[in-house]
C-alpha cells in the first residue's frame, strides 16, 4: 500500500495535467504555424503578383507617353524630336522644335553593386527559394540610375541645355514609387533643379493610377513652382493609350505660395505601325490666376520621333 502510495499521488496530482497539455501544445503549434506559414506566403504572392504588376503597367505607360522615366530605365542612348501644335484662347500657334538626346550613365549603378558585393549586403529583389528567377526580375527594387540629357530648341537664338538626372525606383507595398532630383542648365534659363516623386497603383492589368508631386526651383531667376495631382491611365493596346489627369499647380511670388492653376485634361497617344512615330492629342480645361481663373479651353497636337528607343 505504501508503494502504490507515490504514483497515486502523482496521478491525481495538478502538475500531472499540466504535463499532458504540455505534451499536446507541439502538435497545435505545428498546426498553427503551419497555417500562420500559408497565409504568410498566399499574402507574399499577392504582393508580388500584384507589385510585378504595377511595374509592367507603369514601364508599359510611360514608354507610350514617352516621358524621360523610360528613357532612365533603358540602358541605350534616346533621340528625341517633337514639334506641338496648339489652339489656345482661340489662337493658331506651334512650339518651337526641339531635340532631346538621353544618355544612360551606367557607373553609379557599378559602384553600388561592387559596394554591396563588398560588404556583402542582400541584392534587392532577392525572394525566398520558391520564388522564380523572372518573378525576382519583375519586382526588383531597381538601384540608383544616373542619367545626362542634352538637348536644344530649335529658335531664334538658339536654345540649347544639359541635365543630370539622379533616379530611383522603389516598391512600397502595393505601389510603385519613382523618385528623381535633376539639376541643369540652359542658356535661357540657365541654373535650374526638379526634384519629383510619382506613386503609381495598378488598379486593373490595363488601367493605372498615378499621383504626381513635383517641385522646380529656378535657381538664377529666384522662380519657384510646384505640381500636385492624379491621373488614371488606361492602355487601350500595345501602341496606343488615355490618360486623363488633374493638376494643381502653385507659384512662390514673395514670401508665400500663391494657386496658380487648375488644370484639366486628357492625352490620347498612338504610336504609328514604323514604332518610332507618336502622335498625341491633349485637349484641356484650365483655370488660371493669369485669366483670373475662368475657364480657357486648349488643344494640343505633338508629334514625335524617337530614334535609339529599345521598343523601336
Amino acid at each position: 500500500m505504501w508503494r502504490l502510495l507515490p504514483v497515486i499521488l502523482i496521478a491525481f496530482s495538478p502538475f500531472a495535467g499540466a504535463q499532458v497539455e504540455s505534451e499536446a501544445l507541439p502538435e497545435e503549434s505545428v498546426e498553427q504555424t503551419t497555417s500562420a506559414q500559408k497565409a504568410t506566403a498566399y499574402l507574399e504572392g499577392t504582393r508580388e503578383l500584384l507589385s510585378s504588376r504595377v511595374i509592367r503597367l507603369s514601364e508599359s505607360v510611360d514608354s507610350l507617353f514617352g516621358n524621360a522615366r523610360a528613357d532612365d530605365q533603358k540602358n541605350t542612348s534616346t533621340l528625341r524630336v517633337s514639334q506641338t501644335y496648339y489652339i489656345r484662347r482661340g489662337n493658331l500657334g506651334a512650339d518651337d522644335p526641339g531635340t532631346s538626346l538621353n544618355l544612360f550613365l551606367p557607373n553609379l549603378k557599378r559602384w553600388e553593386r561592387a559596394v554591396q558585393d563588398k560588404i556583402q549586403l542582400p541584392k534587392p529583389g532577392a525572394g525566398s527559394a520558391g520564388t522564380s528567377s523572372s518573378s525576382e526580375a519583375d519586382t526588383e527594387e531597381r538601384l540608383w540610375d544616373l542619367n545626362s540629357e542634352t538637348g536644344l530648341v530649335v529658335a531664334i537664338p538658339v536654345n540649347y541645355f544639359a541635365r543630370l538626372r539622379l533616379r530611383r525606383n522603389f516598391l512600397w507595398g502595393y505601389f510603385e514609387n519613382s523618385f528623381f532630383e535633376q539639376i541643369g542648365w540652359s542658356k535661357k534659363d540657365e541654373w535650374e533643379e526638379r526634384t519629383s516623386l510619382t506613386t503609381d497603383y495598378a488598379i486593373s492589368r490595363d488601367l493605372l493610377f498615378r499621383f504626381v508631386n513635383e517641385a522646380n526651383w529656378a535657381m538664377t531667376n529666384r522662380d519657384f513652382d510646384t505640381h500636385h495631382g492624379p491621373s488614371l491611365i488606361r492602355t487601350l493596346s500595345e501602341d496606343s493609350a488615355l490618360s486623363q489627369d488633374f493638376r494643381y499647380n502653385t507659384k512662390l511670388i514673395g514670401s508665400a505660395m500663391y494657386s496658380e492653376s487648375f488644370v484639366l485634361s486628357s492625352t490620347f497617344t498612338q504610336r504609328l505601325p514604323m514604332q518610332w512615330i507618336y502622335l498625341k492629342t491633349t485637349p484641356s480645361l484650365s483655370w488660371s490666376r493669369e485669366d483670373g481663373f475662368t475657364p480657357a479651353w486648349a488643344l494640343y497636337m505633338t508629334v514625335e520621333l524617337v530614334f535609339g528607343n529599345e521598343d523601336s
